[in-house]
């Protein structure tokens, strides 16, 4: 009988560790197939870097190579975005600047260096003020307001927050007559995040009042666009 019983406990952790074997295979294909896709876009874009010439094209590889290597090696995204800087400022590539300083602050920000990323989007929205695209206006106003949040800087956070809304009301005005619907409804979706952003700053500021303000603007532009989602979060 013990013997009996002994075999079957041990068939027993015989069977625990081939079913947890299967979850760690599964999630390690996962991660496997994520990091081949990873590694052949990068080779994929460092062949396109050698065949390129020095123009604005090789400024948006290099760019993206910025983007795909800093989780790998933040000092080699940064190396990528020195060569698309340096090659913007040597193109008069205003918009290839912008992006640049923006994807430095991502590489920045990734490695909790708050500061440095902060003044590289500050120098980003300087040139996105003179191209004069509110779009990217709004994204960079948007990311220095989140930087200055991180950084518990809540009044900075809540002027950068409220720029970039007065950014989008103005746009929205002059383009709610000629957008077509599906753009629209992307439109008042980031809008509609950006204030429900205002409103959780609010709330975090204990400014009760001005949270329930900005959520149910928010809450009314979601309801627009049949956004369950963002009606759900609100």
């Amino acid at each position: 009988m013990f013997k009996k019983k002994s075999s079957h406990k041990f068939f027993y952790f015989l069977l625990i560790p081939i079913a947890f074997g299967i979850g760690s295979s599964s999630c390690f294909a996962q991660l496997t197939k994520e990091r081949v896709a990873h590694y052949r876009t990068v080779d994929s874009l460092q062949i396109l870097l050698k065949s390129v010439k020095a123009d604005t094209n090789k400024v948006n590889i290099l760019n993206s190579l910025c983007l795909e290597t800093k989780k790998e090696s933040s000092e080699k995204a940064i190396h990528y975005a020195e060569r698309a800087l340096s090659l913007s400022q040597l193109l008069s590539f205003k918009k290839g600047i912008a992006k640049t300083l923006s994807n430095m602050a991502v590489v920045y920000k990734f490695n909790n260096d708050l500061d440095k990323a902060l003044e590289c989007e500050l120098q980003s929205l300087n040139i996105q003020y003179q191209i004069g695209n509110k779009k990217e206006i709004i994204k960079t106003l948007s990311a220095i307001a989140d930087l200055y949040k991180d950084q518990k800087d809540l009044a900075k956070a809540m002027e950068f927050y409220l720029n970039a809304l007065t950014v989008y009301e103005d746009m929205s005005l002059k383009s709610s007559s000629t957008t077509n619907k599906n753009r629209l409804t992307g439109e008042k979706r980031q809008q509609s995040r950006l204030i429900y952003s205002i409103g959780k700053l609010c709330q975090n500021q204990n400014n009760y009042d001005g949270s329930l303000k900005y959520f149910l603007r928010a809450l009314k532009l979601y309801q627009e666009i049949n956004d369950e989602t963002g009606i759900a979060d609100v």
